[in-house]
């Protein structure tokens, strides 16, 4: 992500650690509203370790945001958690490690380049991901801890490894639950899935290949840069100082916080649903008065006979009529639709008149 000159970099840099902390104000920027803002601005954040692999989206550097997925650093001993299908030995260490048993994963411990790791007794997992937004600015904050080339592709295949490993546990247990609930059915799922692998692949051999046109290309190149991070995504700051942590922060603290501004957003959209309903009772009201208005001009005007004014509490025509109608009454039935409908024009117009002059 460098720059290439003396104005800053965008952190976080690729394969650094650094420094993860919420920005509460920023996360609640969108929502345009100054007591979820006044609310964040009380909130206090920790900073939390992570580790940048850079294999985010694409950004546009004239985007406000970017995009970034870092994985949190923990520290401990790594535990099973078998409703998730995690095992300890899905861990990476780091150095320095000073526990007297082996570690679960019985890897060796990643080499860190420039200053030594500050915390011992910690480990990365393919995990701990999580996907958040930070400002596009370029800043003079120099690398302090990061991974060499080699170990950062080592990251990214024993993370690969993982996520395979995991979900190969998962299918296993879905596979024998079925199995518990169907005891008749043995259908082999792993025989079916390379089966439709196979006709798929056959059938993609069999289709020509259309080579992709200039046009087609940049309309694809453009595309990766089209989505810009999303607003709902936490916002957070990165610094690759990580002496700014002085007491290495459990990752847990993350959730909470973020959980906390939750409330807020929720609290703020709630007010926002009541303003839209009081305005929405009100426009309601006074189109209910203008009607009025307008029906009680149209009677002092035409006298008590005139049918229309005859029509009280939404009655219709028909109810007001004497059944023993005159030989004519078909004429005057279209005689007082045409006045009925000449008065739904008129209130029409004078209600968007009314709307325009309030909105102007």
């Amino acid at each position: 992500m460098s720059s290439g000159d003396n104005s800053g970099d965008y952190i976080p840099d690729t394969g650094v650690f650094a420094v993860l902390t919420v920005d509460p104000v920023a996360c609640v920027d969108y929502l345009e509203d100054a007591e979820a803002t006044a609310a964040c601005a009380l909130l206090t954040s920790k900073g939390y370790v992570v580790y940048v692999p850079g294999s985010g989206p694409l950004f546009d550097p004239c985007d406000p945001f970017r995009e970034e997925q870092p994985y949190f650093v923990l520290q401990g001993v790594p535990r099973d958690i078998p409703d998730q299908f995690i095992e300890a030995r899905m861990s990476i260490p780091l150095t320095p490690q000073s526990l007297t048993i082996d570690h679960p994963s019985g890897r060796q411990p990643f080499k860190i380049s420039g200053a030594p790791f500050p915390w011992p007794n910690c480990y990365l997992s393919a995990f701990t991901q999580v996907s958040v937004r930070c400002a596009n600015v370029l800043i003079v904050d120099p690398v302090v801890s990061e991974l060499e080339e080699s170990e950062q592709f080592r990251f990214i295949c024993l993370t690969g490894d993982d996520k395979e490993r995991r979900e190969d546990l998962r299918y296993d247990a879905e596979e024998a639950k079925a199995q518990t609930q169907n005891p008749g059915m043995h259908t082999d799922l792993a025989t079916v899935n390379d089966d439709i692998a196979a006709d798929k692949a056959d059938v993609d051999s069999a289709d020509e290949v259309e080579e992709m046109d200039e046009q087609e290309a940049v309309a694809v190149f453009r595309g990766l840069f089209a989505n810009q991070a999303s607003e709902h995504l936490p916002a957070v700051k990165f610094t690759h100082d990580l002496s700014q942590v002085t007491e290495f922060n459990d990752p847990k603290g993350y959730f909470q916080e973020l959980a906390v501004i939750a409330e807020i957003i929720k609290a703020s959209l709630a007010r926002k649903e009541a303003a839209k309903d009081i305005i929405n009772q009100k426009d309601a009201a006074r189109y209910d008065e203008k009607t009025a208005e307008l029906l009680r001009a149209h009677q002092a005007s035409h006298g008590p006979d005139d049918p229309v004014a005859r029509q009280d509490n939404g009655s219709s025509l028909a109810e007001k009529l004497p059944l023993t109608a005159s030989p004519d009454r078909g004429a005057r039935l279209s005689r007082v639709g045409v006045c009925i409908a000449r008065i739904k024009r008129v209130l029409h117009r004078i209600t968007c008149r009314s709307s325009h002059t309030t909105d102007t």
